[in-house]
């Protein structure tokens, strides 16, 4: 147990040096080249104090960086962890997921051992960012979420902050990101962040069954969702900690 405590401190300490690192590039990139705009910046005043899950749609791989590094330049929400499938974690690319915060999760036998290694991330402090529904989805269509988010909330009581990401996708594109009209602009990339809950407050209680889970997870999905309602986007100026309206 002290051998696994002491590399966990180690992943959070790399996760969190890394992340702050970057933080102004990846600000600068997103805004700048991605001509980023941002909706709920409110919300974050609303989140209590200590670990929280994010729940987002997921449109590119660079949806965590993207959604982490609009968080202010602060330990109070750095570092963020992001897991990730065994089958894109072990590859060349693992120094670099581990480092900026990623981990595999492995099936098991059943949520509560597949998602150890989550729940004591967030004992321990931190922060996750979780897509409900698994895979990159292609342009406009709509997945079913899976349970390990509402699992988390229910098992840990920690509040869940919903999120969705527009703007790496098209029509022309519908699996997304492309390095060459990221540089030249082409994107209008746009987040916006709801209002965090807990997991009695959109389901009535705790859920306790396969099926319940399920239901539970489908409504936490629907916050997501409803933030993509197409509603004018406050325009934003780039500041160094929160962002504020004009």
């Amino acid at each position: 147990m002290g051998f696994k405590r002491h590399i966990g401190h180690i992943e959070r300490l790399a996760a969190t040096i890394s992340q702050l690192v970057i933080w102004v590039p990846l600000r600068v990139l997103f805004f700048f080249f991605g001509r980023l705009e941002v909706r709920g910046w409110e919300y974050m005043h609303k989140i209590p104090s200590g670990p929280f899950i994010i729940i987002s749609d997921h449109i590119s791989f660079l949806d965590p960086f993207l959604i982490s590094h609009l968080f202010p330049f602060s330990t109070r929400f750095f570092p963020f962890r992001y897991p990730s499938t065994p089958n894109h974690y072990y590859t060349w690319k693992r120094p670099f997921m581990w480092l900026l915060g990623a981990y595999p999760i492995i099936k098991k036998g059943n949520l509560d051992d597949t998602l150890k290694k989550t729940i004591e991330i967030l004992r321990s402090d931190q922060r996750i960012i979780m897509f409900p529904t698994g895979k990159i989805a292609r342009y406009g269509r709509k997945k079913n979420p899976r349970r390990g988010a509402i699992y988390l909330a229910a098992r840990t009581g920690f509040p869940i902050f919903p999120c969705s990401v527009r703007g790496f996708q098209s029509r022309l594109y519908p699996m997304g990101f492309r390095w060459s009209d990221f540089l030249f602009r082409r994107y209008r990339l746009s987040v916006a962040f709801g209002e965090p809950f807990f997991i009695q407050e959109i389901y009535g209680t705790l859920p306790e069954t396969d099926e319940e889970y399920r239901e539970a997870s489908e409504k936490a999905m629907q916050k997501v969702y409803a933030l993509q309602s197409g509603e004018p986007m406050h325009e934003t100026k780039l500041v160094w900690g929160l962002q504020g309206k004009r």
